[in-house]
């Protein structure tokens, strides 16, 4: 047994404990209270996070939102607990009551099981020991023996966090091991200095989320980045590592590879060079990871593979020419420019591994070379929003 199933039993005999306390009908219209203060909350997101300005980072957003779901749905909870209390004075002494004891710690134990059964599907699509443990979670197996498929909840996050990696593989990763990332780029400090000014972050408001994203310039006054990061945007800007906003349209939309081309004609930074990767080839992916200033990941091309998946809206079959890393890769880092060690661009981050860290994946120059070949001088629609 895992320590999440240890969490989750001694949750429910809390939650157990606390419903033969409060009884039933008081248990009950707390829970209504938190589900629909928390619903209050979610919905008062949209016009919260725009408030906040294209600038704040993913984690700075997701904080905002952990507090202001949390605390409207506490305030539902006291509310539901205190019309609760109310009637259950009504139940006569004896029999009644002990039965709303009863009934209140069943109903306890239920609700824990009913979280579990949403969200450790979602644990189990994250990256690293989050996964882990919900796959290897014998109480996980139990849900699903008796309960049907759970209802998807990633959706939920992805609204909250603005960005949704697509889906690299249908049926499972079949890269197997790729090794530990490299200590270093294997840059020097002149080559990066240089690349870092051809780097962007990528900032933009969709459905009421703000996406952080990364990009780099691959020709004069034109960046690359990935689909999600700009799905659904009606306005996009890049900064500069100096700080300095250029106004950017999207010029090249393709969400089946998961890559999209910006015009930023008032970005005068020099474009990078471009070339094939090998296995082998180490660098450094220049990145946003949670909105953050740049930071140099180090990383090892592990293999070079025909990837089937979906495209970034989970709707259609998709094939993509994908390098698999590894690197430790972050939300924010998507569109980042995998460099090698001669200031060459081999690549460009768009996903990380959802079963195990230090996994990360990207597209291929090729991928890149046919994105700007499909450049027009209009403006391409960007979709619907990604998450």
């Amino acid at each position: 047994m895992s320590w999440l199933d240890l969490l989750l039993v001694a949750s429910a005999v809390l939650a157990g404990m606390g419903g033969y306390r409060l009884g039933f009908i008081a248990h009950v219209l707390s829970w209504v209270g938190l589900l629909g203060g928390a619903a209050a909350g979610y919905a008062a997101l949209p016009a919260v996070t725009s408030s906040l300005g294209p600038g704040t980072s993913s984690s700075e957003l997701v904080l905002v939102a952990i507090v202001l779901v949390t605390s409207a749905a506490l305030a539902g909870q006291l509310l539901g607990s205190f019309v609760g209390g109310r009637l259950r004075t009504a139940l006569p002494e004896g029999a009644g009551r002990q039965t709303d004891r009863v009934l209140g710690a069943a109903a306890g134990v239920t609700a824990v099981a009913l979280i579990a059964w949403v969200l450790l599907p979602v644990m189990a699509g994250l990256a690293g020991w989050p996964a882990r443990q919900a796959r290897d979670s014998r109480v996980a197996d139990a849900l699903g023996a008796v309960l049907p498929e759970a209802p998807d909840a990633s959706r939920l996050l992805g609204d909250l966090l603005g960005e949704d990696y697509p889906e690299v593989f249908s049926g499972g990763d079949p890269t197997g091991d790729v090794g530990t990332p490299p200590p270093a780029s294997g840059l020097s400090q002149g080559t990066a200095e240089a690349v870092a000014r051809s780097t962007v972050k990528v900032v933009g408001e969709a459905c009421g989320a703000i996406s952080v994203g990364s990009g780099w310039v691959a020709e004069p006054g034109l960046v690359v980045t990935n689909a999600h990061v700009v799905a659904g945007q009606a306005e996009t800007e890049v900064e500069t590592t100096d700080g300095v906003r250029h106004r950017a349209t999207v010029v090249a939309f393709d969400p089946g590879v998961d890559l999209a081309v910006l015009a930023a004609p008032t970005l005068d930074r020099p474009a990078l060079a471009r070339r094939p990767a090998a296995r082998g080839d180490i660098g450094g992916v220049f990145g946003h990871p949670g909105g953050r200033p740049l930071r140099v990941a180090p990383f090892e091309v592990a293999n070079d593979i025909v990837a089937v998946g979906t495209d970034i809206y989970d709707e259609r079959t998709v094939e993509r020419d994908v390098l698999v890393l590894a690197a430790d890769l972050e939300r924010g880092d998507s569109g980042s420019p995998l460099v090698d060690p001669s200031g060459a661009v081999v690549g460009v981050a768009f996903a990380v591994g959802t079963d195990r860290s230090g996994v990360a994946y990207a597209l291929t120059v090729e991928e890149v070379d046919a994105a700007l070949a499909s450049v027009s001088g209009t403006a391409a629609s960007t979709g619907g929003c990604a998450a």
